[in-house]
């Protein structure tokens, strides 16, 4: 529709609609009538990839999440949109939504861990919606999926005391709860390292109790403690200490 030229009949219908309501929309209520069988055969769009970060909580708050779609479709589908849901388990909390004059491969959705949880979210399946411009429309659910992980942020700390001829490093290790919106007591399974030729070696593997633990190792040794992320959490290493 370059050069002046006037849009079809059917084609000023879909803008003035699209931009009111959305392809979507238009197709789920009914405006724009089904694609006969040969015109459905030219429509086509199927999404191929959804993925977005992992974030990490570490203040109250919701985390806004972009979304990354990648779509293939066929040059008949001129308009079209998609809605992919943003679920944590069988909950629906967020839906991510492109369009052919909006949104084509990036959008922000807001995920709340202080209503919806921490650990993995699952992006997909997707409502998709296509039509040529002389308002042949179809849709249909494309069952592609990605997933993301929502993390509370950890920390951790080691604090040594000589005790004669031995050193006693006391553990403590915190994450952050969404909900009170502040740092509580976290109880991974640590390894307590040491510094041997430039390089860490486990010596102590122990369970925090409380977010708490004491282990006692040898001295005239650099020590640290370490532990890994889990689906809800992330890893955390202290500072190196000596005594």
């Amino acid at each position: 529709m370059s050069g002046g030229t006037a849009a079809p009949a059917g084609a000023r219908m879909w803008l003035g609609f699209a931009a009111l309501l959305g392809a979507l929309a238009l197709v789920g209520a009914g405006i724009v009538p089904a694609a006969p069988a040969a015109a459905a055969g030219r429509l086509s769009l199927d999404v191929t990839r959804l993925s977005a970060k992992d974030r990490v909580v570490s203040a109250s708050g919701c985390s806004k999440v972009r979304v990354h779609m990648v779509k293939r479709k066929s040059a008949a589908a001129e308009v079209w949109a998609v809605d992919a849901r943003v679920r944590k388990g069988k909950r629906t909390v967020a839906s991510a939504f492109y369009n052919y004059e909006g949104a084509q491969g990036t959008v922000s959705v807001r995920v709340c861990a202080r209503r919806t949880g921490l650990g993995r979210y699952e992006l997909g399946p997707s409502r998709v919606v296509m039509a040529d411009w002389d308002s042949a429309g179809r849709t249909r659910t494309d069952r592609t999926k990605g997933a993301f992980y929502l993390r509370a942020k950890a920390r951790t700390q080691l604090s040594p005391a000589r005790h004669g001829r031995s050193t006693r490093l006391s553990v403590r290790a915190q994450r952050f709860d969404p909900k009170s919106a502040r740092y509580t007591a976290y109880s991974p399974r640590a390894r307590v390292q040491a510094k041997t030729g430039g390089h860490w070696k486990t010596v102590r593997t122990t369970r925090l109790r409380g977010g708490r633990a004491t282990v006692t190792v040898r001295p005239a040794h650099t020590y640290r403690v370490t532990f890994g992320r889990t689906s809800w959490a992330t890893g955390a290493t202290s500072r190196a200490v000596r005594r």
